[in-house]
């Protein structure tokens, strides 16, 4: 559910546009949470919600990620949506994570 914060729908009913960090705080979720979701670094997180330009397929395992569903939309000109069916992507199953750094035993 999306409570932390408002979303206020624009005049005749479009879809808020929100950055990325605003949907990810949106679900309660912070940059470790997807990270380990998506078995990668926060740094990356980071990366990916401040780049102008992201593969659909990051977009698809970061929303899964969060908790949401990306649906990619050809919008025509009267306003007619017509949603582009791709394939699924989903998470990878994750073993273990592993520390940042792992040193052998002395």
């Amino acid at each position: 559910m999306v409570a932390p914060i408002r979303i206020a729908l624009r005049a005749g009913g479009a879809a808020p546009r929100l950055p990325l960090k605003a949907v990810r705080r949106a679900m309660g979720k912070t940059q470790g949470d997807v990270a380990a979701a998506l078995g990668t670094w926060q740094g990356e997180i980071s990366r990916i919600e401040r780049r102008d330009d992201v593969f659909l397929s990051t977009l698809r395992l970061y929303a899964e990620a969060v908790g949401a569903r990306c649906e990619v939309a050809f919008v025509l000109p009267g306003g007619q949506r017509i949603v582009i069916a791709a394939s699924e992507v989903s998470l990878p199953p994750r073993g273990p994570r592993l520390p940042f750094a792992t040193f052998p035993p002395r």
